[in-house]
C-alpha cells in the first residue's frame, strides 16, 4: 500500500509556493505604484501642474475625482498620465489661454467635451467655446474646493464679451513657433489670465495666478490694469522664458513659483535671468523637468508640495 504522505507535503509545498509568488508579485505591483514617479497624489490636493514636456496644464480640484483644466499641453498621453495621478476622471471645465500647439494640441484627448473658455479664437477645435475678457468671473462648486476664478486678461477691445454667444472654432489649430518669429509675442500677450482662489475642505483659501505666456509687454499692461495681483502660487509665465521679465513677481509676491518645462528643450527654459531672481527672493521654485507632475495643498499657513518624480 502506497503512503499519501509525500503527496500532502508535496501539495503543502506547491500551495506555498504559489501563495509566495502572489504576494512577490504584489509586492512588485506596490512598489511600482507607490514608488519611483508613480507615487499617489495626496487626497487633499487643490492644484496640480501636470508634466507635460514642452507645454502646459494644470489642474484646480472641485471634487475627489473631478477639477478645472487650465490648457491641455500637447500630448494626449502625458495629460492622461497627470489625470491618473490625480485620479480625476471628470473634467468640469477647460480655460485655455492661447492657441499655441504646447497648451492645447491635446484637447482631443479628453473623453467628453466640458465647456470650453478661452481668449482668442486662433482656429483649436470643432468645439463651441465661450469668450472671456478681464473682469469676468467664474465659480465652481465641488464638494472638495469651491473656485472663484477672475479673469485679469486679456483688456477690452481683445476678446468679445463673456456670455456673449458662443463662437465655433475652426478645426486647424495655431502651431506654435519660436520665440522671436512672425507674431507669436502679440499672441503671447493676448493670453487669458486667470486668478482663483480655491477654498478648499479642512484648510484656509490657496491662492493661484495663471499668466499663459505673458511676455513683457502683456505683463506690463497687466500690472498697469489690474488691482490686487498676490497669490500664494505663480505659474512661471511662457516656461521660464527671459522674455517674461521679472516685475510680475514682484507685484505677486508668490510663496511658489512653478515652471511647466520639457528636459533639455530648445529653448532653453527656463532661463536663468528667471530661476535666479525667484530664488534670490526667497520664492520655492518647482520644475516639471525635473519634479514630473506637481501637486500642491494648504496646510495651516503653509503650501505643501507633493511631486511625482
Amino acid at each position: 500500500m502506497k503512503s499519501t504522505n509525500g503527496g500532502a507535503k508535496n501539495h503543502r509545498l506547491k500551495t506555498t509556493v504559489i501563495l509566495w509568488t502572489i504576494a512577490a508579485v504584489v509586492g512588485i505591483i506596490a512598489g511600482l505604484h507607490f514608488g519611483g514617479k508613480h507615487h499617489l497624489v495626496p487626497p487633499q490636493w487643490a492644484v496640480i501642474t501636470c508634466d507635460v514636456g514642452q507645454g502646459s496644464a494644470a489642474l484646480l480640484r472641485t471634487d475627489d475625482n473631478s477639477a478645472v483644466l487650465i490648457d491641455t499641453g500637447d500630448s494626449p498621453d502625458a495629460l492622461t498620465d497627470c489625470l491618473r495621478y490625480a485620479g480625476v476622471e471628470r473634467i468640469d471645465a477647460v480655460i485655455l489661454t492661447h492657441n499655441h500647439s504646447d497648451h492645447v494640441g491635446a484637447l482631443s484627448a479628453l473623453p467628453r467635451e466640458p465647456p470650453l473658455y478661452t481668449s482668442k479664437v486662433f482656429g483649436t477645435s470643432s468645439r463651441a467655446a465661450i469668450h472671456l475678457a478681464a473682469g469676468d468671473t467664474l465659480s465652481w462648486q465641488g464638494s472638495a474646493c469651491q473656485l472663484t476664478t477672475r479673469i485679469l486678461a486679456p483688456f477690452g477691445g481683445q476678446e468679445p464679451a463673456a456670455n456673449a454667444q458662443s463662437d465655433r472654432l475652426s478645426s486647424q489649430p495655431y502651431r506654435a513657433r519660436r520665440e522671436g518669429r512672425g507674431d507669436s509675442a502679440s499672441e503671447n500677450n493676448a493670453s487669458l489670465v486667470s486668478h482663483t482662489e480655491l477654498m478648499c475642505a479642512g484648510s484656509d483659501p490657496l491662492t493661484y495666478l495663471a499668466p499663459g505666456d505673458l511676455e513683457e509687454e502683456g505683463v506690463r499692461r497687466l500690472l498697469a490694469t489690474s488691482g490686487d495681483l498676490s497669490a500664494d502660487v505663480v505659474a512661471v509665465p511662457h516656461h521660464g522664458s527671459k522674455g517674461s521679465g521679472t516685475a510680475l513677481y514682484r507685484k505677486v509676491q508668490p510663496t511658489v513659483a512653478l515652471i511647466s518645462a520639457g528636459t533639455h528643450n530648445d529653448y532653453g527654459h527656463p532661463h536663468r535671468e528667471i530661476t535666479d531672481h525667484l530664488t534670490a527672493g526667497g520664492v520655492a521654485l518647482y520644475n516639471t523637468a525635473h519634479d514630473g507632475h506637481i501637486a500642491l495643498y494648504r496646510d495651516t499657513d503653509q503650501v505643501r508640495l507633493h511631486t511625482s518624480k
